[in-house]
């Protein structure tokens, strides 16, 4: 009785440890440079970073991004990870641009970024800060973004410019909407 099962069982975990295999040997320094390499066009560059990569994803520490020659944020912590039909990348311990300090509290505890195949036309993110909660939805086909924000105390206390320019709906939440173009 167990024999039918032997050969489909045998290219399932052949076919799964070919994916697995694929994710691990991924140079993901490389695919770091090319994204990089992307981002230099729009004038944004990510300087003094150290990588690790560590198998299944790639470890970034202590980056600084700057926009157009400015600094823009010191990143503590990326972890970047690539599987092909789901990949993320984690930032930590965000500290932006004192420049930016009129605008929004300058600290961001955590920022999350995702792709799946099974959505390919969005990219999702979700970010905690002194700010509050965000969560953002960029749709790539027509340049979309979409923002969602639960402002903490000192967002509404100290930030009120800033939310007057956000759209306050019922529930609570501060939301943000914006087409680029190119």
């Amino acid at each position: 009785m167990v024999m039918p099962f032997r050969r489909p069982l045998k290219y399932i975990s052949y076919t799964l440890f070919f994916i697995l295999a694929l994710i691990y040997f991924t140079p993901k320094i490389a695919v770091y440079y090319l994204l990089e390499n992307k981002l230099s066009p729009y004038g944004i560059v990510i300087s003094d970073e150290k990588l690790q990569e560590n198998g299944l994803y790639l470890d970034i520490k202590d980056a600084v991004v700057f926009t157009k020659e400015i600094e823009t944020a010191k990143i503590q912590e990326m972890k970047i990870k690539i599987f092909g039909f789901y990949n993320s990348i984690n930032l930590t311990n965000i500290k932006l641009s004192s420049a930016l300090s009129s605008l929004t509290p300058t600290n961001i505890s955590n920022l999350y970024i995702s792709y799946s195949i099974f959505n390919p036309l969005n990219i999702k993110a979700q970010a905690n800060g002194e700010f509050g909660k965000v969560e953002a939805k960029f749709n790539l086909t027509n340049l979309h973004l979409h923002l969602d924000l639960e402002a903490s105390s000192i967002m509404k206390k100290d930030f009120k410019s800033t939310l007057r320019d956000l759209k306050r709906l019922d529930t609570g939440v501060y939301s943000y909407d914006k087409t680029f173009k190119l």
